[in-house]
């Protein structure tokens, strides 16, 4: 644990299958956490997820089970130090060696002080700095990169809700991988059914509410979903290179169109 590269090294020896329980058995271990361990654990696993599966989660209609269990194991870690002032230098530098937006927000957002969602580990004034500091991280961003999160559109509403005026004007790149990435982000599942038999029905769904919140209508956000459509040939090699099956990304498209249509799978 206090050696970053071979931590690093030893959890991506094994199947990316078993990542998330591994994580999830180092917060059985906690009380044998040392100072020494925080900066280079922390770094590892905020790296690692998102490259992690992502699972159905029975608490959400998005799954976010793998960010959970980040946040458990990144949490145990962090209150190791038991100070606000170690963990503020702490997070200091972590941050630089944070490799992914998505993960520098969840960081950032649980050290903080926000409602529902801060465990208050370092000072006010700190997380003030780190969240001003990261937004502006996110608005430099190209809409590239912002394509290659795991979860962009918590990326975005961390920008635009996070700060005040004029932050909560941002501009979305008329990118079709960014308008892809953004709509698988939002992608999730709901059950519905008999729990005991075997009549669970899943249903896919998108937060809706969510991308017309960032894009600011359903006319911008229309008028994106029909770009990507026309361009989604050019997509195709980016696709492989994030093997992301073709069929899945169809189903996606047409999952958008049916909520343009007003057919939302969750209203039927």
């Amino acid at each position: 644990m206090a050696d970053r590269d071979g931590l690093n090294k030893f959890i991506r020896s094994l199947e990316s299958t078993r990542w998330q329980d591994v994580v999830a058995s180092l917060c059985d271990l906690s009380d044998r956490f040392r100072s020494e361990h925080v900066e280079p654990g922390v770094v590892v696993l905020l790296n690692l997820w998102p490259e992690m599966r992502e699972r159905p989660s029975s608490s959400s209609v998005f799954g976010n089970d793998a960010r959970q269990t980040i946040r458990r194991a990144t949490y145990r870690l962090l209150r190791t130090f038991g100070d606000v002032l170690a963990v503020d230098g702490a997070v200091r530098r972590i941050l630089p060696n944070v490799t992914s937006l998505s993960s520098k927000v969840e960081l950032v957002l649980l050290v903080g002080h926000r409602e529902n969602s801060g465990h208050k580990l370092v000072t006010e004034i700190a997380s003030d700095g780190f969240e001003s500091m990261l937004r502006n991280e996110i608005r430099a961003a190209s809409a590239d990169e912002l394509a290659k999160e795991c979860d962009p559109s918590r990326v975005l509403v961390f920008a635009k809700h996070y700060g005040g005026p004029p932050e909560d004007q941002i501009d979305i790149d008329d990118s079709p991988k960014l308008t892809f990435a953004l709509l698988r982000s939002v992608h999730g599942e709901m059950e519905s059914g008999s729990w005991g038999g075997r009549a669970v029905r899943r249903t896919a769904v998108l937060n809706w509410e969510r991308l017309i919140d960032l894009y600011g209508s359903k006319e911008v956000l229309k008028t994106r979903i029909k770009n990507l459509r026309s361009e989604f040939d050019t997509l195709k090699p980016w696709l492989d290179t994030r093997r992301i099956p073709l069929d899945e990304a169809e189903q996606l498209l047409d999952l958008a169109d049916r909520y343009l249509s007003g057919s939302r799978p969750d209203a039927d």
